[in-house]
């Protein structure tokens, strides 16, 4: 006890450097949402930590006065379908947690996307800077000749799936558009 009182000072200030080192240790990052517009993306790059370059989608405000929501897209990924030819995936979308004026609407059925070769996979990042809207999800079905890479975009009101298909590494130029929904027309 005596060794302690004489070095009162030493072991306060051992503290206060753990509790320091602590708080830098946990703390909570910063906004990541929040996306320099300095930084460069290399169009290769499929990391991981890229899928924080997709948004949350916006509120939309219909000019009725209706207010629509929803947290994300969710991709279904469905080769057990009778109607899917063996090697191929039926690609389906859901908006996930759509609200109209705050009171949940529960969507049963899917957007069917159309059967598409190969294996389909959600993925974290799909290079759409040359495209309108904020990007909200993104999904690739591949297999040994052909790939197609999907992205949903949020333009206003309508949402919009568009994919870019790769032949035998050629690319088909840009994306084209596959599937339009007005936010405001889903449920009556």
């Amino acid at each position: 006890m005596k060794w302690a009182q004489k070095n009162k000072s030493t072991i306060l200030w051992a503290l206060t450097i753990i509790v320091i080192i602590l708080i830098i240790v946990f703390s909570k990052p910063g906004d990541r949402n929040n996306i320099n517009e300095d930084v460069v993306v290399d169009e290769g790059v499929q990391d991981a930590d890229m899928s924080e370059l997709s948004s949350d989608p916006e509120t939309v405000l219909a000019n009725d006065g209706n207010t629509y929501d929803f947290s994300g897209i969710q991709w279904e990924f469905d080769t057990e379908d009778d109607s899917v030819p063996a090697g191929q995936t039926l690609l389906k979308m859901r908006f996930a947690d759509f609200t109209r004026n705050g009171s949940v609407i529960n969507l049963r059925n899917p957007y069917r996307l159309g059967v598409h070769p190969g294996v389909c996979e959600q993925v974290s990042f799909i290079d759409t800077s040359s495209e309108a809207g904020i990007p909200l999800g993104y999904a690739r079905c591949a297999d040994d000749s052909i790939s197609r890479d999907f992205v949903v975009l949020q333009e206003m009101e309508r949402v919009v799936v568009k994919y870019l298909e790769t032949k035998e590494g050629e690319t088909s130029g840009s994306f084209a558009e596959l599937y339009s929904i007005d936010i405001t027309t889903i449920v009556r």
